[in-house]
């Protein structure tokens, strides 16, 4: 079996959770990852190379706190 990666992990996780703005710190807790820092430098990577998700600063859906966040756009919005 081929282990998924950090990246691979996030962006199935935002793409479950479609439309949501996630911030590092709570996609580093739903993922079960332990870092947020290492949450933010998978998602910079996967934003850079994939239209499907957006990064910018605005107010996270999940703790409502303004900060970095990361969503899933869809398909159907590239």
């Amino acid at each position: 079996m081929i282990p998924v990666t950090r990246v691979e992990k996030i962006r199935t996780w935002l793409r479950e959770h479609h439309g949501r703005c996630v911030c590092d710190e709570c996609i580093a807790k739903a993922s079960g990852e332990l870092i947020s820092r290492s949450v933010a430098r998978a998602a910079s990577r996967m934003c850079v190379h994939d239209p499907e998700f957006a990064r910018f600063h605005g107010r996270c859906d999940t703790c409502g706190t303004n900060r970095m966040v990361t969503v899933s756009h869809g398909a159907r919005w590239m």
